[in-house]
């Protein structure tokens, strides 16, 4: 297995967690964000959808939680490791 396969394993199958991605968005989210979403209800979705027009969608992680407002929020994760720094990832 690659080194970057290792770091990319690993940051899915910690955050896959309800519990930890619910603490690592709070620490990341803007304020004006985390203000409005409430992330205790923090629940794990599917990783695939098929929008109106039959194109397909993927994320490394995908959860649900609620707008204090009622309606849903999802949140997703799309994971990639890079081995330098990148000015917009």
């Amino acid at each position: 297995m690659s080194e970057i396969n290792i770091h990319d394993r690993f940051s899915k199958k910690y955050l896959e967690n309800p519990r930890i991605a619910g603490s690592f968005l709070a620490y990341i989210l803007p304020e004006g964000i985390k203000k409005i979403a409430d992330l205790s209800n923090l629940t794990s979705n599917k990783t695939g959808f098929i929008d109106e027009e039959l194109k397909e969608a993927y994320s490394d992680l995908l959860f649900k939680a609620r707008l204090k407002s009622g309606e849903d929020l999802f949140i997703y994760f799309l994971i990639e490791h890079k081995s330098y720094f990148y000015e917009h990832t």
